[in-house]
């Protein structure tokens, strides 16, 4: 890593042990981001969470520093970090314990710069398909025809759709509608299940009953 680059990343973390530090609590990973955009920080410009690419790369770096930060908070007994999924959570110190433990393998892999480097445009995106797969849930083989209607109009995608389209139409919703951004739970599901059927039904694994 260059000098450069060091002082970047050193600065970072101080920055974002500051707002961990006057939070003490629990802040989403969404939240943190959303500090780190504006003053007196502007670590980030309102591209980072758009293009997907741009957006594991400022997961990447802000998950960094917080391993980084959980490492220095433990030896030095100055508090605990708990860090598990998207939820970044502040705790004093307990004498007599090393700590929470979750997730040491996703630790080393956050700490290791070179997987920032690795990771190009394609590996998200097939990171994001697998995700995205995940999120919606089981096998669907039938559905009604007024259900494949709703679910193209809930993704704003007209009957003759592509796969692009679709993942840019999902992007745009989930980016509008999750919880963590103001949204509500009920719709992120809605969301889900009517992207899984549009998936399913451009593979042919999907009909209309």
């Amino acid at each position: 890593m260059s000098m450069q680059n060091a002082n970047y990343l050193q600065q970072l973390q101080a920055d974002i042990e500051q707002i961990l530090e006057a939070q003490m609590g629990a802040i989403s990973e969404y939240a943190l981001i959303q500090e780190l955009q504006v003053e007196p920080y502007q670590w980030f410009d309102a591209e980072a969470l758009r293009d997907p690419l741009s957006l594991f790369q400022t997961h990447f770096l802000v998950y960094h520093c917080l391993h980084r930060i959980r490492q220095h908070w433990r030896q030095s007994e100055h508090a605990e970090l708990q860090i598990i999924g998207t939820t970044i959570r502040a705790l004093p110190y307990q004498s007599g314990t090393d700590g929470i433990i979750h997730d040491d393998a996703l630790a080393r892999y956050y700490l290791d710069l070179s997987q920032l480097d690795k990771t190009h445009a394609s590996d998200v995106e097939r990171l994001l398909d697998r995700f995205w797969q995940q999120m919606a849930g089981q096998q669907i083989t039938q559905v009604a025809e007024s259900e494949l209607q709703q679910a193209r109009e809930l993704m704003a995608v007209d009957e003759h759709y592509d796969m692009a389209q679709l993942k840019r139409q999902y992007r745009v919703m989930v980016h509008q509608h999750h919880p963590d951004k103001g949204g509500d739970e009920a719709t992120m599901k809605q969301l889900q299940r009517a992207y899984k059927i549009l998936r399913m039904q451009l593979h042919g694994s999907v009909t209309a009953s």
